[in-house]
């Protein structure tokens, strides 16, 4: 039912495990009191969702970990305060309530091919752009379980009105 309503348009939202849930899998500890990789993600977005990014020191490494090793796809990481805005299955652009707060492309190898398109990338005012990255900075490497690396990419979120 919920795969239904959203294919007729309608918006779905969450926050940190109601984020996760609507995607492949991310982290989570919301099933224990450890943090630890969900693969059973409802998987309406293709893409993995890491949360707290800047609030919980042991998600950004824990995430990057999963995707360089494979166990996550390439995916998307928020700061509190943060959303991802998709169209359908596509990333739109991030928004954000709270001044000086990041959005961040995660994925595998640093922007090897995955689904056919070539990962990395990004515009100012948090809309993606697919295909080749943009030089400069914003970019973290992490490395996964298997010895996979984890690139980081910053995608500035757009300020939503009211921010803080």
């Amino acid at each position: 039912m919920l795969r239904e309503v959203w294919q007729a348009g309608v918006v779905l939202a969450g926050v940190s495990a109601g984020t996760v849930c609507w995607h492949v899998g991310g982290t989570t500890d919301s099933l224990g009191p450890d943090l630890r990789p969900v693969t059973s993600g409802l998987g309406f977005v293709p893409h993995s969702a890491g949360v707290h990014y800047d609030s919980e020191p042991q998600r950004r490494p824990l995430f990057q970990k999963l995707i360089g090793s494979g166990v996550l796809p390439a995916g998307y990481a928020t700061d509190d305060g943060v959303g991802i805005v998709y169209h359908g299955t596509e990333f739109v652009e991030a928004v954000t309530e709270v001044r000086g707060k990041g959005a961040y492309r995660v994925t595998r190898d640093g922007g090897r091919r995955e689904g056919g398109r070539r990962e990395g990338g990004r515009r100012e005012g948090g809309r993606w752009e697919g295909g080749r990255r943009e030089g400069g900075g914003g970019e973290a490497e992490g490395p996964g379980r298997d010895g996979g690396q984890a690139r980081e990419e910053r995608i500035e979120p757009r300020v939503l009105p009211g921010a803080s």
